[in-house]
């Protein structure tokens, strides 16, 4: 599965690389070109620094997600040694089996 994922990543990689055939150092022409008759734009302007008190509503805003997440996990049931041990089970040698005999 693993080579599978690695071949699909470099098809991507390779055909994010392809051009148009317009030769070399065309697309860059063009973004040069772009540029120059585009209107150039301000960069947004930085917020504004934080106070004391915008810090204190952050932390509270913070501390009651982190306590309404607490309470989501609180609530679920916590499995038991035998779930825990089949979900570490390697299942890969009954897949294989199953495989072989198709």
């Amino acid at each position: 599965m693993r080579s599978w994922i690695t071949v699909g990543l470099l098809l991507t990689a390779a055909g994010a690389g392809c051009t148009d055939g317009g030769g070399a150092g065309s697309n860059q022409e063009l973004s040069t070109a772009e540029a120059r008759s585009a209107p150039a734009v301000a960069p947004a302007p930085p917020p504004p620094p934080m106070t004391a008190a915008d810090s204190a509503e952050a932390r509270e805003r913070i501390a009651a997600r982190g306590a309404a997440l607490r309470a989501v996990f609180d609530s679920v049931r916590v499995l038991g040694a035998r779930e825990v041990s089949e979900l570490r089970q390697d299942r890969n040698a009954e897949q294989i089996a199953i495989a072989r005999t198709l």
